[in-house]
């Protein structure tokens, strides 16, 4: 483990804990450290296949705009009377936790991918773990796709995250299977940069559906 998977951890802790204790001084310092995180991953970023990555970026970029589509669909149609499809203290929560480990394991595998994939494996089980767990969750529910527009809108955002945490896994079964050995490394970087992107989004996919 390296100093990169404490500093993003840090990140994801300050930013979720700020906000579910509606402590905006410690989200803050969340959103501090992730801006200089921000700059040195692209100032780290431009030394190889500046091209090919931002392509990439222009894919998360289009990602990003789908999601806060559905959180402004969510904020837009939610009542007074509305109740949530999970409370935000039970399984969407340990969920958050799961997907905050997976990070820093994934992370942490990042800085030393040619040498074991024992992270790797964490990491896939983290995530598996997650969809086991967002399962019960959907089972659970007390309303269901059809219940409002705002209660569509949600399970809409969920199940689209659900589906990228499939995709990440995926991705991640395929990197563990092949080794960097056999994936570029280049692809290597993709797969962990997509993982990120799919640990993180869920942090605001957990404010607007859950916390809201």
């Amino acid at each position: 483990m390296n100093w990169a998977s404490v500093y993003s951890s840090m990140i994801f802790a300050s930013v979720l804990v700020g906000l579910i204790l509606w402590k905006l001084y410690i989200a803050l310092i969340g959103v501090l450290l992730l801006s200089i995180g921000l700059v040195w991953f692209v100032a780290d970023s431009v030394k190889q296949h500046v091209h090919f990555i931002n392509g990439f970026f222009l894919f998360i970029m289009s990602e990003v705009i789908i999601f806060f589509t559905l959180f402004v669909s969510c904020l837009w149609f939610q009542e007074s009377h509305d109740i949530g499809i999970s409370e935000w203290n039970e399984l969407p929560f340990l969920g958050s936790f799961l997907l905050l480990g997976s990070s820093v394991t994934a992370t942490a595998y990042h800085s030393q991918m040619n040498i074991s994939s024992f992270l790797l494996v964490i990491t896939i089980l983290l995530g598996f773990s997650f969809i086991i767990l967002q399962g019960f969750e959907f089972d659970e529910s007390g309303v269901n796709l059809f219940s409002s527009v705002y209660h569509a809108c949600c399970f809409t955002t969920v199940s689209l995250h659900f589906s990228h945490v499939l995709i990440g896994v995926l991705l991640l079964i395929g990197l563990f299977i092949c080794t960097v050995k056999v994936v570029d490394i280049y692809y290597s970087n993709l797969i962990i940069w997509y993982w990120h992107f799919v640990d993180y989004i869920w942090l605001l996919v957990y404010t607007v559906v859950y916390l809201f």
